[in-house]
């Protein structure tokens, strides 16, 4: 046993050396050994801080080591002071009559996952080589988690963690495995119309069907709308490559084959679920009680639209569920006007920094900034129907990420 400590110790400083990118791309790995090796061992909220202590490391020998950091102005750019400051005033707002110790937890977490992703991603970002390897990397967690899936359901041992709705372990969020087989989806998507190596495309291809079970499979609309948007977005704003339009076949043909092959694996409730838009009587769906959810936000927010309730002030309204389901309800809700002001900002910037650099890019940044405007929309897509926001690490991700490459992108520019 202390020999396998010792060997994993020495494979994450190797990993904090190279780079960022390893310790981002293998936050979804612990899940699928728990699911082989039968269960977490380790005590709640342990990986989390092992991950964040890992990323940290990461990003001091970047530093440190002296690679080809931002520079300064990347990293005090609107988003990253955006996001400081949302997180500053969650943290004054627990002073709040209203706020609860969940809010506590909130602020931990926030600082953790959220922030520690915005800056690790922007390093990610700036260097076109860690981009690719953090995409691979990602994606084949994801294909992991997929297979290990599939292997259950082909052998019948798959468990259900709510009705109609599997995971890869019965400790996992089902809503989880949806999004990263989401996120896997969109990069597979990336590597079969950009990438120049055909072992690559056609790995991506491959990829596609396993992904697309696992993404169904966990009987989620979110991942799934999601998904429809990042992927509407990435192929829109690299429709004018003309390699890429050649390409598109292959896409279409795993994509064909997921069609088929999602049916053999997975009930027609679990694949009903997942893309019902409306109730038999025409209704508009309102599983999981979203649409109670965010009524009571509204009402929440309309008592004190200025101040709000306090960080974590949702959860006196509703002990059960604790958050509305909603980033800008749950945000505008406990943080009043000034915390939806700086999401606001936090994303409209990122949105802006996309286009400047989609604009300015070539051909080939202009694909990378197609994927990456893609997962950022998708994560942002899921982050309105699904999890509290100190939960939806991925979009400060992907707006790192995407922070990073813009910026890099004018920079050459510039330089020519």
């Amino acid at each position: 046993m202390a020999g396998l400590v010792l060997g994993g110790v020495a494979v994450a400083l190797v990993g904090a050396w190279y780079s960022p990118a390893l310790p981002l791309a293998l936050v979804g790995l612990p899940s699928v050994v728990f699911a082989l090796t039968g269960g977490n061992p380790f005590a709640p909220g342990a990986v989390t801080a092992t991950f964040s202590l890992w990323i940290a490391l990461a990003l001091f020998l970047a530093v440190v080591r002296g690679v080809d950091a931002p520079p300064l102005r990347v990293a005090v750019a609107l988003p990253v002071v955006a996001t400081i400051a949302l997180l500053a005033w969650m943290a004054l707002r627990l002073g709040s009559p209203l706020a609860s110790d969940f809010g506590g937890q909130k602020v931990q977490l926030f600082v953790a996952g959220n922030l520690m992703f915005l800056v690790a991603g922007v390093f990610v970002g700036w260097r076109r080589a860690w981009i690719n390897v953090f995409l691979g990397v990602t994606m084949a967690v994801a294909l992991a988690g997929a297979l290990v899936l599939l292997v259950d359901l082909a052998t019948g041992s798959a468990e259900t963690v709510l009705p109609d709705r599997y995971s890869v372990s019965p400790e996992d969020d089902p809503i989880g495995l949806s999004r990263e087989s989401a996120y896997g989806l969109l990069i597979a998507a990336y590597f079969v119309l950009a990438a120049r190596w055909t072992s690559v495309r056609l790995f991506g291809a491959a990829a596609l069907p396993a992904l697309a079970v696992a993404l169904i499979a966990g009987g989620s609309r979110g991942p799934v709308v999601g998904l429809a948007v990042g992927l509407v977005i990435f192929l829109a704003l690299s429709s004018s490559d003309r390699t890429m339009r050649r390409r598109l076949l292959l896409l279409a043909v795993a994509a064909a084959t997921a069609v088929v092959v999602v049916p053999q694996f997975l009930p027609e409730s679990t694949i009903s679920r997942s893309f019902e838009v409306v109730t038999d009587s025409g209704t508009a769906v309102t599983a999981n009680g979203r649409l109670e959810l965010w009524e009571r936000a509204y009402d929440a927010l309309a008592d004190r639209p200025l101040a709000g309730l306090g960080t974590g002030g949702f959860a006196r309204l509703e002990p059960v569920l604790l958050y509305p389901h909603n980033l800008l309800l749950e945000t505008w809700a406990e943080l009043g006007l000034v915390g939806l002001l700086l999401l606001l900002a936090f994303l409209a910037s990122i949105v802006r920094r996309l286009a400047r650099g989609w604009r300015a890019g070539r051909s080939e940044d202009r694909l990378m900034l197609a994927a990456v405007a893609g997962l950022f929309s998708a994560a942002l897509v899921n982050a309105m129907f699904s999890g509290a926001i100190q939960n939806n690490r991925s979009l400060w991700l992907w707006a790192g990420v995407a922070l990073g490459l813009a910026a890099a992108v004018r920079a050459d520019r510039a330089r020519e």
